[in-house]
């Protein structure tokens, strides 16, 4: 799993170490099949397995400056912006507002 380095913000009138900080990937959930690789735009991918079919749906983190939330690929969250699959990971799609603190914590916002 790769490790997300983020550079500490300056503060004023002190030096600052300027080394990087790493931040851990969160822990998939138990029922994951496969973990992908991030990309510019999603992160922290995961594979679910379908239970009514045998497909394989990704669910990874928008972290496009207007979206931050997590987003799957499956047919419904594509077009209500939630589905089953992130409910049954206690994950939050475009229904459920921006991730805000998530995002701040992983080093996606200031």
């Amino acid at each position: 799993m790769k490790k997300r380095k983020t550079k500490l913000p300056k503060k004023k009138g002190k030096s600052m170490d300027t080394s990087l900080v790493k931040v851990s990937r969160p822990t998939p959930p138990p029922g994951a099949v496969a973990v992908y690789d991030d990309s510019a735009r999603y992160k922290f991918g995961f594979g679910v397995a379908s239970q009514s079919s045998g497909r394989i749906y990704k669910i990874s983190f928008d972290a496009a400056p207007g979206c931050l939330y997590w987003k799957c690929s499956c047919p419904g969250c594509i077009s209500h912006g939630d589905c089953k699959h992130l409910r049954a990971c206690g994950l939050k799609g475009k229904n459920g507002g921006k991730q805000i603190d998530f995002a701040k914590k992983h080093g996606f916002l200031r």
